[in-house]
């Protein structure tokens, strides 16, 4: 079992500090090898980067190609799982770099 000291973590950004009760975020990572972008949703970003990273067992099996990764954009805090997802979904309609300027309406419209 590998145990990681909270410094050992990556350093992403984290807008809001995770509570079991915390709100959904959607996140945009960029690979630091490959020209690649990963849409996902997360209540707890610094744990999600480190599985995406290999750090920590249970990160998506298509990031493994690009680690590592680094945290290029959270957007919300959605209250709900569902509404996290609706988002995701919207903002996986957009392509590459456009992810990180949220596509404009990509998360606004009821679309």
């Amino acid at each position: 079992m590998l145990l990681l000291m909270p410094s050992a973590l990556p350093q992403a950004e984290d807008p809001t500090p995770y509570t079991p009760d915390s709100d959904w975020l959607v996140y945009v990572l960029i690979s630091q090898s490959s020209v690649r972008t990963y849409v996902g949703i997360a209540r707890d970003m610094r744990r999600r980067l480190a599985q995406h990273n290999g750090l920590l067992r249970g990160g998506a099996n298509s990031t493994r190609a690009g680690r590592p990764w680094d945290l290029g954009a959270t957007y919300g805090p959605y209250s709900s799982r569902g509404q996290a997802q609706v988002a995701e979904a919207r903002l996986k309609k957009c392509s590459g770099t456009a992810r990180l300027e949220l596509c404009a309406s990509a998360l606004e419209s009821p679309t």
